[in-house]
């Protein structure tokens, strides 16, 4: 993760989470280019996502959002 000013987190996937320690979050949500004015956090997502298996299901039970993407 990267801080972006935030008139820039549109230009970004953002997240919401929780502090855990130094350079250490607990990410609770994963944002893909919020609304100017509506992400949880100026912290954008830089880089790779490293996800448990378990989130195959849950991608087939979501719809499709901005551009289309899940």
């Amino acid at each position: 993760m990267q801080e972006v000013p935030e008139s820039e987190t549109h230009k970004y996937g953002v997240i919401s989470g929780l502090v855990i320690k130094d350079d250490l979050f607990r990410v609770d949500d994963m944002i893909e280019k919020p609304e100017a004015g509506t992400a949880p956090s100026n912290l954008a997502i830089i880089g790779r996502y490293t996800l448990t298996p378990d989130i195959f299901e849950l991608l087939e039970q979501t719809e499709a959002g901005k551009g289309g993407e899940i």
